[in-house]
This record gives C-alpha cells, sequence and structure tokens, in this order.
C-alpha cells in the first residue's frame, strides 16, 4: 500500500477480556523512508490511512479507538 515502508515489526499481542473472543489486538512499527526527497507535511499520515483502508477492504481487519 506504500512503497515508503521500508520495515515493518509485530510488537505486541493481546487476546483478553477487553477483546470480542473471535478477535486480536495487534500492534505494529511501521518505519517509513523516504525518496529522493523528504517527506512534506502530513504525509505519513496520508500513508498510514491508506495502509488502514486497504487492511480494511482486503482482510476486514478495524484500527482499535
Amino acid at each position: 500500500a506504500c512503497q515508503y515502508v521500508k520495515s515493518i515489526k509485530l510488537f505486541d499481542v493481546y487476546e483478553g477480556e477487553q477483546i470480542p473472543a473471535d478477535k486480536k489486538s495487534m500492534a505494529f512499527k511501521l518505519r517509513f523512508v523516504p525518496g529522493e526527497e523528504p517527506f512534506e507535511g502530513d504525509a505519513v499520515d496520508k500513508f498510514v490511512k491508506k495502509i488502514l483502508k486497504n487492511l480494511k477492504f482486503h482482510l476486514d481487519i478495524d484500527m482499535r479507538s
């Protein structure tokens, strides 16, 4: 979903009372690296929104609120 993502690391998985039995809470660290030009303003926020949209569409994954 984003060519600037250079690494993804899963650092936490939670299953418990606060989450439905058929769900997991997973936390990831993403590292973005710009190309030739540095990122402008809120570019990373746009990348994250695009990634979340793709996760929702393809895997029905939601961001926990």
